[in-house]
């Protein structure tokens, strides 16, 4: 379990998850979202609008939602047990200054990386000194870690949803050959919207009802390469 791979000290009760969700640096979200042993506390779940922030300044939104999630929760003397943060050294880096600023200690840091094509088997763990230590972890705890992270991102998409931007970004989609209107609706239904479809990976895209694999490929490959 996490609190056998992660520490021998600490037990693991809570975690808290941070993910920054945008489209070219426009439409802005933050979010974070809490766990505790029964599963997601959606009570204790928050949204962020980060669009006062300059465009593609990743680092700026994460230190900004780090910084408003656990100023309150030291308020309210509920810091978690673990913090996640959707993304490598960077993230990991505006977490550590969050939590010295705010004198918070004696917490474990983790960062997961999206590997390869996007792929989740290449996912990897970083812990705060920047090592991977994705391999010394159990295959429970390695799931564990990209279900908590899947569902911060899955959070902050559906932000993203008003009318006017799904019409900007969904024609994005209308381009790809084999992409019919059934199809973009399947694709926009399953992942909750155009920045969903994006941050998918082929493997994620097979999932969509109508969508085989030779299908798959061309979207991702219309979507992200060059």
């Amino acid at each position: 379990c996490l609190d056998k791979d992660l520490s021998k000290k600490t037990q693991i009760e809570t975690a808290l998850c941070f993910d920054i969700s945008h489209l070219g640096g426009s439409n802005m979200h933050g979010s974070a979202v809490w766990f505790s042993k029964d599963g997601p506390d959606k009570k204790m779940y928050r949204r962020y609008s980060l669009n006062f922030l300059k465009k593609n300044d990743d680092y700026g939104a994460m230190n900004y939602v780090l910084n408003k999630r656990l100023s309150k929760l030291q308020i309210e003397n509920k810091i978690p047990d673990l913090i996640v943060v959707d993304g490598g050294k960077g993230q990991i880096t505006q977490a550590k200054n969050v939590l010295d600023n705010l004198g918070i200690k004696n917490i474990l840091l983790l960062g997961v990386v999206k590997g390869e094509k996007r792929l989740t088997k290449n996912d990897r763990i970083l812990d705060a000194s920047f090592r991977d230590i994705t391999l010394s972890l159990s295959i429970y705890s390695l799931n564990t870690l990209q279900k908590i992270r899947n569902e911060a991102h899955r959070f902050a998409i559906t932000s993203q949803r008003k009318k006017g931007l799904k019409r900007q970004f969904e024609s994005k989609l209308d381009s790809i050959p084999g992409i019919g209107k059934v199809k973009k609706l399947e694709l926009l239904r399953y992942f909750g919207g155009i920045q969903g479809v994006l941050k998918s990976s082929v493997e994620d895209l097979i999932n969509v009802p109508g969508i085989n694999s030779r299908l798959a490929e061309i979207i991702y490959r219309h979507l992200h390469l060059k």
